[in-house]
């Protein structure tokens, strides 16, 4: 996974990103962002409490990137390559 790639791409439909999984609590290798604020009226990222699940838009570049996401909490999510 080119992180840098997948950050450009998810800000591109936008995602907001905060920095990396390094910054947010040191582990390793992903990207820590928002489950709250978005860009481009992007309705939602994923939604654990209502079960929406992964707004497509995002879905299709976590696949492009072979990556996937896991919620923290209700705000932060974290993209992490699918090794």
């Amino acid at each position: 996974m080119n992180r840098n790639k997948l950050r450009t791409d998810l800000e591109k439909i936008g995602v907001v990103v905060y920095g990396t999984t390094e910054d947010f609590d040191g582990s390793e290798g992903g990207l820590w962002v928002s489950n709250e604020e978005t860009k481009k009226d992007l309705p939602f990222v994923y939604d654990t409490y209502m079960g929406h699940g992964v707004n497509p838009k995002v879905q299709k570049v976590l696949n492009k990137h072979k990556s996937s996401m896991e919620p923290y909490d209700g705000g932060t999510l974290m993209i992490y390559p699918e090794w």
